[in-house]
C-alpha cells in the first residue's frame, strides 16, 4: 500500500510523477550523505534498543534458571534432602571400606520406617535449612567439587539399592510433567474465526495504520522546500519499516503467544525495507529520487534480498520469509497498475527475478514449498495484470515479454527439479511445474497473438514447447524415475503441444478433423497396447478436438445438401468406430477411469453422435419435419439393435435420440399452434403420449412427454399478464392437467409396485406425483404476483412461507416444508429482483418487517433446537443467517448510500457479532466479522479515494488500530475464546 500513495502524489492537473525539473542536488554523494545520516540514526536509537531488548533477555533467561532450580529444589525437604545429608556426613566412612558392613545398620532402620519417621523428622529437619540456603548458594559457585557428589552417591546405592529409588523415581516424574504442560496448547487448533482475528486482522490493521501515517506525513511538510522533501519521506519510509521490523523481533522473543503475531509484522518490516530501496530508485523527484543509477538500485535490492534469505533461514521462519517476499512483489507490481505506461518495467522484472530466485533458494535449501508457490502465482499474475493493461507494440515488445517468460520459466522449473526433500511431494512438484508450463505457454501465446505479423507463425510456439517439454520428460525419466506419473504428464503435454503446432499450420486446413480422427485411432493403439493412461485420455481428446473442426465444417452448409461435408462427416464417424471396435477387444488394457468397456463406450458414442449429426446437419434448414422423423426413426433403430450391440452406450444413444425428437416436437408445436390454444394443446399432446409410452414401458419417452405439460404450464403465467386478452379461466388448464396427472403418475407407481417393477421408475413415478401437486401452489403464487400490490408482495410470501412451516410443526409433511421454501425463495427473489431491477423504486421501510420475521422466526428455531442440531439441520440454519444477513446487508446499504456506506456496514457488523455472542450463535459472529472486513477494504481500495484531508487520516487510523486492537485481543485471549467457540 506504501508505493499506492506515492504514486498517488498526483499535482493539480491530474500528472502522475510529472513534478516539475530533476533536481541536480540528488546525485550519488547527495546519497553518501543520506546513508551516513541513516547510519548516525540507527547509532541512535537502535543501539540503546538493542541494549535494552539484550538486558530483557538476559534477565528473562536468569529468571527462568531461578524459577528451573527453584522447582528442582522443591521436592528436595520431603525425600532427598536428609539421605543427602547423611550422605555427606558419612562420606569418609564410604571412603574407608574396611568398614562398610558398620553403615548397614544405620541406613536401614530409616528405610523401614519410611512411611512413619521420615514425615516425623521432616519437620526437624525443615527448621535447618531455613539458615542452609545462605551459605550453601556460595559454596556452590566458590567450591565446584560439589558436582562430584555422584560418586559417593554410586557408592551408596550399591550399598543400599533400595535406598536409590525413591530419590530416582521423584526427579524423573517432575521432569516428565514439564514437557507435557508445555505439549498442550500446540495440539490446540485453532478455529476459523481464531485464526482469522490473531492473523489476519493484524495484517490489515498493519496496512491501514502505514497508509494514514503517509498521508499524515505527506500533509505536514509538502510545502518544505523541495530539497529537504525527499530526505523526509525516505526518513519516514525506512522510520516505519525497521519500526515493523523491530516490534515484530521483539515481541517474537519476549511472548511465546505471540511468536506469530511477530513474525508478520517482521516479514512486513521486511517487505517495507524493500519497497522503500525500491522507490528510491523509482519515484523520481521531488518525492524520492535519490538513486539515480539503475545498477546501484538492483545492487542494494540484491543485497536486502541476501539478506531475507539469511535472516528467516536463520530464524527458521517460513512466516516471516513469505510475508516478506509476498510484500515485495506486491510493492514491485504497484506501480504497473496505477502507471503501466510510465514504469520502467526491465527493471520491474529485474526485481521480480531476484524476488523468483529468492523464492527458489529458500525452496531447496530451506524445503519451504509454499513460498515457491506463492512466488511462481504472484510473478505470474502481476505479469498478467501489465501485459492486460498495456497492448503489445511490435515484434520487439514481444522479444522481451518472451525473455522474461522464459526467464521465469526457467528458474521456477529448476525449482521443481532441483528440490529433493519431503516437502515437496510427487503430487507438489506435478502441480508446481505443470502450472509453470501453463502459465508461460499461455501468456506467450497471448502475447504472440496481438502482434498481427506473428500470427500467421504461432505453430511454431506450440512446437517448440513441446520439445522442450520433451526434453523435460526425458530429464525426469533419469533424474526422477520414482515419480511416473510427473513423467507422464510431461510427455502428454508434449504430444498435445506438438499436434496443436501441426493443426495451426495452414496447409492442412481442410483436413484437420480426419488428421486428428487418424491420430486418436493411432494414440488408441498405442495407449492400450502400453497400457498408458494419459496416451488413453489423449486419444479420447483428439477425437473430440476433430469432431470440432469437422463440426465447424458440416455447420457451414447452413441446412444445405453438400456432398464434401457429407463424405467428411461420414468418414470421421468411421474412424472413430473402428477406434471403438478396437478399444472392445483390447479392454482388458485400459487404464481409464471405470468399467473396462469405457473406452470403447466413448468411441462408440462419439462415432454414432457424429452420424446422426451431419444427416441431420443438411437438413435441418428447409427439411425440419424431415429432421424430426429421421431422428426419431434413428432412435427406434438404437433401441431396437441395443440389444445385439455389446456396448451400453448404444441403448444410451438412442434413448437420447428419442428424447431429442420429442423435444424437437415441442418446439414445432409451440412454433405452429396459436398461442392462446397451446394452453390446452401442449397438456393434450403430453398425455396422449404418456399413454402411449406406458404401454411401451419406454420412460425416456415417458420423461420427455411431460415437457408438454410443463410447457404449457410456464406459459401460463406469460398468458396472465396478457393486456389484450382476459385469460384468467384459461389458465387454469394446466393447473388442472396437472392434477389430473399426479394422479396419474400415483396409479403408475401403484402398478410398477405390483409387478415388482424397477425401483428407479417407482421412483420417477413418485417424483411425477410430488412436481404436479407443487405446481398448483406455483400458479397461486404467480397470481399472487399480478394481483398483491408490489410493496406488501415480499410481505405476503413470508407470511406464507411462516404460515406452512407453523402447519408443519403442528402436523409434519414434506411437501409443506417444500411449500415454504419456495414461497420463501420467491419472496427472496422478489426483494432481491427489485433491488437490483428496480432502481427508482428501491427499497422500502416495509421490506424491513419481513426480514425481521424471518431473523425472529431463524432465532426461535435456533432457541429451541438448542444443541441438538445434526449436521443437515445446522447447515439449513447457516444458510439461513447468510441469506437473511446478506438481505439486512443490501437493504441497509441501498437505504443508507453514499459517504454513509462504511459507516452502516460496521454498525450492522458490530450488531450481528454483538447479537452472535449474546445468543451464543457463531454463524452470525462470522457474518458481522465477513462484513468488518469487507468494510475494511471497500474503505481502503474505494472509500478513500473519495475522502479528503483529516477525514481520511481519521478514518484509516481509526480503523487501523481498532484492527490491530481486536487482534491483539484475539491473540492474547485465545484460551477464552476457544471455550467459547
Amino acid at each position: 500500500m506504501l508505493i499506492c500513495l506515492f504514486i498517488d502524489e498526483i499535482d493539480s492537473e491530474g500528472r502522475i510523477f510529472n513534478f516539475g525539473k530533476s533536481l541536480n542536488s540528488f546525485s550519488v554523494c547527495g546519497m553518501e550523505g543520506y546513508i551516513c545520516l541513516m547510519v548516525l540514526m540507527a547509532l541512535v536509537f537502535g543501539v540503546p534498543l538493542i541494549i535494552l531488548s539484550n538486558r530483557v533477555s538476559t534477565l528473562d533467561f536468569r529468571i527462568r534458571s531461578l524459577e528451573g532450580f527453584i522447582a528442582n529444589l522443591s521436592p528436595a525437604p520431603q525425600t532427598a534432602e536428609a539421605p543427602e545429608r547423611a550422605k555427606r556426613d558419612d562420606m569418609p566412612p564410604v571412603i574407608n571400606k574396611p568398614t562398610p558392613p558398620l553403615a548397614k545398620p544405620e541406613l536401614e532402620p530409616p528405610l523401614s520406617t519410611e512411611s512413619a519417621p521420615v514425615d516425623s523428622v521432616e519437620p526437624m529437619e525443615t527448621s535447618e535449612p531455613a539458615s542452609d540456603p545462605i551459605p550453601v548458594l556460595p559454596d556452590m559457585a566458590d567450591q565446584p567439587d560439589v558436582s562430584d557428589l555422584p560418586e559417593p552417591v554410586a557408592a551408596h546405592t550399591a550399598a543400599t539399592p533400595a535406598d536409590a529409588e525413591p530419590s530416582v523415581i521423584e526427579p524423573a516424574t517432575a521432569q516428565t510433567a514439564e514437557p507435557s504442560e508445555s505439549r498442550e496448547p500446540e495440539a490446540v487448533k485453532d478455529s476459523f474465526e481464531l485464526e482469522v482475528g490473531k492473523v489476519w486482522f493484524v495484517r490489515i490493521g498493519v496496512v491501514l495504520v502505514l497508509t494514514g501515517l503517509v498521508f499524515l506525513a505527506k500533509m505536514g511538510y509538502k510545502n518544505i522546500s523541495d530539497h529537504i522533501r525527499p530526505y523526509l519521506n525516505a526518513s519516514l519510509l525506512y522510520l516505519i519499516s525497521f519500526g515493523m521490523m523491530g516490534a515484530g523481533l521483539f515481541l517474537r522473543e519476549r511472548f511465546a503467544v505471540l511468536k506469530n503475531y511477530g513474525e508478520v509484522l517482521t516479514g512486513g518490516g521486511m517487505a517495507a525495507v524493500y519497497f522503500s530501496t525500491y522507490a528510491l530508485y523509482f519515484v523520481k523527484a521531488p518525492v524520492l529520487g535519490l538513486i539515480g543509477s539503475p545498477t546501484l538500485a538492483g545492487m542494494l535490492l540484491a543485497a536486502w534480498a541476501i539478506f531475507i534469505i539469511w535472516f528467516a533461514t536463520r530464524k527458521e521462519s517460513e512466516v516471516m520469509a513469505m510475508f516478506a517476499v509476498a510484500g515485495a512483489y506486491y510493492a514491485s507490481y504497484v506501480p504497473l497498475i496505477h502507471a503501466p505506461s510510465e514504469t520502467n518495467i526491465w527493471f520491474t522484472f529485474a526485481s521480480n527475478m531476484a524476488l523468483a530466485i529468492t523464492a527458489t533458494v529458500f525452496m531447496v535449501r530451506n524445503r519451504w514449498a509454499n513460498l515457491s508457490f506463492l512466488a511462481l502465482i504472484t510473478t505470474y499474475a502481476g505479469f498478467i495484470f501489465w501485459r492486460f493493461q498495456t497492448a503489445v507494440q511490435g515484434e520487439r515488445e514481444f522479444a522481451q515479454d518472451a525473455l522474461f517468460l522464459g526467464l521465469y520459466w526457467l528458474v521456477f522449473t529448476a525449482a521443481g527439479f532441483l528440490s529433493r526433500h519431503d516437502q515437496m511431494t510427487p503430487t507438489k512438484r506435478s502441480t508446481f511445474v505443470n502450472l509453470n508450463n501453463g502459465a508461460c505457454f499461455a501468456l506467450l501465446s497471448i502475447v504472440l497473438l496481438q502482434v498481427d505479423q506473428l500470427r500467421d507463425s504461432y505453430w511454431v510456439l506450440p512446437t517448440v514447447f513441446g520439445a522442450l517439454l520433451l526434453a523435460l520428460f526425458q530429464l525426469a525419466k533419469k533424474w526422477l524415475p520414482e515419480e511416473k506419473l510427473f513423467a507422464d504428464l510431461l510427455l502428454a503435454k508434449s504430444t498435445v503441444l506438438i499436434t496443436l503446432g501441426v493443426m495451426t499450420l495452414n496447409l492442412v486446413e481442410d483436413f484437420r478433423g480426419l488428421l486428428l480422427a487418424a491420430e486418436a485411432l493411432t494414440l488408441t493403439y498405442f495407449g492400450l497396447r502400453t497400457k498408458n493412461r494419459l496416451l488413453q485420455y489423449g486419444a479420447m481428446g483428439a477425437a473430440v478436438v476433430g469432431g470440432l473442426f469437422v463440426g465447424f465444417e458440416v455447420l457451414a452448409t447452413s441446412g444445405k445438401f453438400a456432398t464434401t461435408p457429407l463424405m467428411l462427416g461420414l468418414f470421421f464417424a468411421l474412424l472413430i468406430l473402428i477406434a471403438a471396435v478396437m478399444a472392445y477387444r483390447l479392454r482388458e488394457h485400459s487404464k481409464v477411469e471405470g468399467p473396462q468397456e469405457s473406452m470403447a463406450n466413448f468411441f462408440a458414442a462419439f462415432g454414432l453422435l457424429a452420424v446422426g449429426f451431419t444427416l441431420m446437419a443438411v437438413t435441418h434448414e428447409k427439411y425440419t419435419e424431415l429432421t424430426v422423423g429421421i431422428l426419431f426413426v434413428f432412435a427406434l433403430a438404437q433401441i431396437f439393435t441395443a440389444k445385439r450391440w455389446p456396448l451400453e452406450s448404444v441403448k444410451v444413444l438412442g434413448e437420447i435420440y428419442l428424447a431429442g425428437s420429442i423435444l424437437l416436437g415441442l418446439i414445432l408445436a409451440l412454433k405452429n399452434i396459436n398461442p392462446i390454444d397451446q394452453l390446452w394443446a401442449l397438456p393434450l399432446i403430453g398425455m396422449a403420449l404418456s399413454v402411449l409410452f406406458l404401454k411401451l414401458r419406454l420412460i425416456t419417452g415417458e420423461i420427455a412427454a411431460q415437457f408438454f405439460i410443463l410447457t404449457a404450464a410456464l406459459l401460463a403465467p406469460i398468458r396472465m399478464f396478457d393486456a389484450e386478452h382476459n385469460l384468467a379461466l384459461l389458465t387454469l388448464v394446466p393447473f388442472l392437467t396437472m392434477l389430473g396427472m399426479s394422479h396419474f403418475f400415483l396409479h403408475t407407481h401403484q402398478m410398477l409396485k405390483r409387478e415388482n417393477g424397477n425401483t428407479n421408475k417407482q421412483l420417477l413415478a413418485s417424483i411425477g406425483t410430488q412436481i404436479y401437486f407443487y405446481a398448483g401452489w406455483a400458479l397461486s403464487l404467480i397470481w399472487a404476483f399480478k394481483y398483491v400490490p408490489s410493496e406488501y408482495l415480499f410481505l405476503t410470501y413470508t407470511i406464507v412461507a411462516l404460515g406452512h412451516s407453523l402447519a408443519h410443526r403442528r402436523r409434519e409433511r414434506l411437501e409443506r416444508l417444500i411449500v415454504s421454501g419456495v414461497s420463501m425463495a420467491c419472496g427472496l427473489i422478489y426483494f432481491w429482483v427489485g433491488l437490483m431491477l428496480d432502481p427508482e423504486t428501491g427499497p422500502n421501510l416495509m421490506d424491513l418487517v419481513p426480514l425481521l420475521l424471518l431473523l425472529g422466526a431463524q432465532l426461535t428455531v435456533r432457541k429451541q433446537q438448542g444443541d441438538q442440531m445434526n449436521d443437515a439441520t445446522a447447515f439449513a440454519n447457516n444458510a439461513a443467517v447468510i441469506l437473511i444477513n446478506t438481505s439486512l446487508w443490501v437493504w441497509a446499504s441501498l437505504m443508507v448510500s453514499g459517504d454513509w456506506d462504511v459507516i452502516t456496514w460496521s454498525l450492522l457488523a458490530f450488531v450481528l457479532i454483538g447479537l452472535g455472542i449474546w445468543l451464543k450463535e457463531r454463524a452470525h459472529r462470522l457474518y458481522g466479522l465477513v462484513i468488518l472486513a469487507v468494510s475494511s477494504g471497500y474503505l481502503v481500495l474505494i472509500a478513500f479515494n473519495h475522502l479528503e484531508g483529516a477525514a481520511r487520516i481519521l478514518t484509516l487510523i481509526g480503523m487501523g488500530v481498532i484492527l490491530i486492537l481486536l487482534g491483539l485481543a484475539y491473540t492474547k485471549n485465545q484460551e477464552k475464546l476457544r471455550k467459547i467457540l
